[in-house]
C-alpha cells in the first residue's frame, strides 16, 4: 500500500512540474511540497514570551539605527563628509513630474483578485481570501480610501503598524541575533501599494529613469541579466587580451538602513511631485512594530529609518535610493542586482604569453 502511494506521488509530482515548465512559482510549490516541513509547535523559552518578545522587538528596531550610527562613527573616524549634505535634487517642469491619479473601482478589483491567498495578515487579522470573497460589496470603499489618500497626499496611520515573526536561522533560538524577521502588514495597505507601484514604475519606465545598471525589481531584469552582462564584459576583456579586477559589494542591513530625508530628496530628483512627494513624507515615518511570539504581542516601537519591510513599495523605494550608485565610479563600470554591486575594471598586461585574462575577485 505505502509503495502504490508513494509511486502515485511521484507520477503526480512529474506531471506537476511537466505541465509547469515555464511556471517557476508553480514548480517550487510543487518541491517544496515534497520536502519534508519542521515542526509547527510553539517555541519554548527560559522567560515569559511577553518579556522575549518585547527583547526581540527592541533589538530588531534598534538594527537600522545602530548601523547609521556605525556608518557616522566611521564616516567621522575617516574624515569623511557624505555627499548627500550638498545635493540637490533636480528641478523638472511640471509637466515632467509624477503625479498619482485617482482609479476607477476595476483596477483595485484587479488587485484584489491578484493577491495570493496564502499571503499571512498584518495586526488587522484579514486575511486576503476574505477580502476577496468580499470584494464585489468593499470595493467603492476600497477605492474610495486610495483616491482620498492620494488627493490628501496621508497614507492612513492603521496600515503603518507591522507584525514581525521571528523565524530562527542556525544556532540557540533564544539569541535574538539568530532570528529573521519576517514583517507582516494589513493586506488592505497592499492594496493601495501596490496601485502607487504600478502608477510609478510605469512612470519611471517611461522617463528612463532609473539606472540602466541595475538589474533589480525591474521588469524583464533579474540576476540572469545582471550575470549575462557581467559575463559580456568579461569575454570582451578576453578577447582585447585585458586583466578584469571584479570588486564585490554587499551592502550591510541596506533595506533598514535608509534616512527617510535622504529617500524623499532622490525621490524629488527622479521627478516626483510636491503633491506625491507629500504621500511620501506620510508613507514613510511614524511606522511602528510589533513582535509575535506564541501568539504574543510586544509593546509596540517605534520604527523610525530603512523602506516598510514586508511592503510592496520597499523594494522599489531602495532602487531609487541607490540610483545614483553605478554613476559614481569614473574608472570602472559598475553592474547592480538591489543591493550586491560588481565593478568591473579593466586593464591591459603588458607581456602576455597567451591570449586569455585572468579574472581577481575580491569580495567586501
Amino acid at each position: 500500500m505505502k509503495r502504490e502511494l508513494r509511486l502515485a506521488q511521484k507520477t503526480f509530482v512529474e506531471g506537476q512540474i511537466g505541465q509547469n515548465v515555464n511556471d517557476t512559482n508553480t514548480m517550487w510549490k510543487t518541491i517544496r511540497s515534497c520536502i519534508p516541513k519542521k515542526s509547527a509547535s510553539a517555541r519554548s523559552f527560559c522567560k515569559d514570551d511577553k518579556t522575549m518578545a518585547n527583547e526581540f522587538n527592541r533589538f530588531f528596531t534598534s538594527v537600522g539605527k545602530t548601523t547609521l550610527d556605525k556608518i557616522q562613527s566611521l564616516a567621522d573616524e575617516c574624515g569623511y563628509i557624505p555627499s548627500h549634505a550638498s545635493f540637490v535634487p533636480i528641478q523638472y517642469p511640471l509637466s515632467e513630474q509624477f503625479t498619482f491619479r485617482n482609479v476607477e473601482c476595476c483596477e483595485i478589483e484587479r488587485v484584489v483578485k491578484s493577491l495570493a491567498n496564502n499571503k499571512a495578515p498584518g495586526t488587522d487579522k484579514i486575511p486576503s481570501r476574505v477580502i476577496k470573497e468580499s470584494a464585489p460589496v468593499i470595493i467603492p470603499s476600497i477605492t474610495s480610501i486610495t483616491n482620498s489618500s492620494f488627493n490628501s497626499g496621508v497614507f492612513p496611520s492603521a496600515w503603518k503598524m507591522a507584525e514581525v515573526c521571528p523565524i530562527p536561522k542556525e544556532g540557540d533560538h533564544e539569541e535574538v541575533s539568530n532570528n529573521r524577521p519576517i514583517s507582516l502588514l494589513p493586506i488592505l495597505s497592499k492594496v493601495c501599494e501596490k496601485v502607487a507601484l504600478d502608477q510609478l514604475t510605469s512612470y519611471l519606465r517611461e522617463k528612463q529613469r532609473l539606472a540602466s545598471n541595475q538589474s533589480g525589481n525591474k521588469k524583464w531584469d533579474s540576476t540572469e541579466t545582471s550575470l549575462v552582462s557581467s559575463t559580456d564584459a568579461i569575454l570582451r576583456a578576453i578577447d582585447q587580451t585585458k586583466v578584469t579586477a571584479v570588486v564585490y559589494l554587499d551592502m550591510s542591513k541596506a533595506f533598514d538602513s535608509i534616512k527617510h530625508e535622504i529617500l524623499l530628496n532622490k525621490l524629488k530628483n527622479i521627478g516626483l511631485s510636491s503633491s506625491a512627494l507629500t504621500w511620501f513624507c506620510s508613507y514613510l515615518p511614524q511606522r511602528s512594530q510589533v513582535v509575535c511570539i506564541n501568539s504574543t504581542l510586544s509593546d509596540a516601537l517605534p520604527v523610525v529609518c530603512g523602506v516598510p519591510q514586508g511592503s510592496v513599495l520597499g523594494a522599489l523605494l531602495f532602487s531609487i535610493y541607490v540610483n545614483d550608485l553605478p554613476a559614481v565610479s569614473q574608472r570602472c563600470s559598475t553592474e547592480c542586482y538591489v543591493d550586491d554591486t560588481k565593478l568591473l575594471l579593466y586593464s591591459r598586461l603588458g607581456m602576455l604569453t597567451k591570449q586569455r585574462t585572468l579574472s581577481i575577485m575580491i569580495y567586501i
